[in-house]
């Protein structure tokens, strides 16, 4: 199966200790192969085959927002 590139947009990011929580938290999810956090676009960019609602809930836990 091929894996996806998915970009999320997400609010609350305001410095590189964001990035990394975020990074972190998409990291932890399931199926997720590779992920840019990307600050000055709001944006990550996560590759693999995984649930979108799982990369959400694991974003908004640690206080972030996706859009």
């Amino acid at each position: 199966m091929e894996d996806l590139r998915t970009k999320v947009m997400i609010e609350g990011m305001t410095c590189n200790h964001c990035v990394m929580n975020v990074k972190k938290a998409i990291s932890g999810v399931e199926g997720v192969t590779n992920s840019d956090v990307v600050l000055t676009e709001n944006a990550a960019y996560i590759e693999g085959n995984f649930d979108i609602a799982k990369i959400k809930f694991a974003i908004e836990d640690r206080g972030y927002k996706v859009l």
